[in-house]
């Protein structure tokens, strides 16, 4: 069954990154606009986030899974979550502090949303790595990780001396 997650991952990694162009934009030309949409942008990608994290945690039980593709998906739904705080966190301290006049809570805010998107960036490379290096969620290549999988499993099940008799 196809999930909603490859359709939806895409907004927030887009409107964040828009977002941090607007903020950073409007440190330097002082223009309300740019400032008032980076904020909604901001916004969106945050509720984004949000709809990607659940949509993945339902696509996370749809797929194959091997030892590689598990270890994979949970760095990529921690970086998931990870993301999801890190953009709401700074919303709302966007939202309280709009018109904070202090340089220094500015540049802090840029940083930590730069950070943000170093986070999102790895998280979403984690996502590619998945469906393009190792085939996850990808119809086709059902069968051949249904064989790795159990590849997997006959060499983890532990061996007994019994067994050489």
């Amino acid at each position: 069954m196809e999930t909603l997650h490859p359709k939806i991952v895409h907004f927030p990694v887009a409107m964040l990154f828009l977002a941090g162009i607007c903020y950073l934009l409007h440190f330097f030309i002082k223009n309300q606009y740019l400032d008032r949409f980076g904020f909604f942008l901001h916004l969106g990608g945050t509720i984004a986030t949000v709809a990607a994290i659940f949509s993945g945690n339902y696509a996370e039980s749809t797929i194959i899974q091997t030892e590689t593709i598990h270890e994979i998906v949970e760095e990529h739904e921690f970086l998931g979550m990870l993301t999801g705080w890190v953009f709401g966190l700074l919303l709302v301290w966007a939202y309280l502090r709009q018109k904070s006049k202090f340089m220094v809570e500015k540049v802090a805010f840029l940083v930590i949303f730069v950070l943000g998107l170093g986070i999102l960036t790895i998280g979403a490379a984690h996502g590619g790595e998945l469906v393009y290096d190792h085939g996850a969620g990808v119809k086709p290549m059902e069968k051949h990780l249904i064989e790795q999988r159990n590849a997997d499993q006959d060499q983890t099940e532990p061996t007994s001396d019994f067994d050489n008799d």
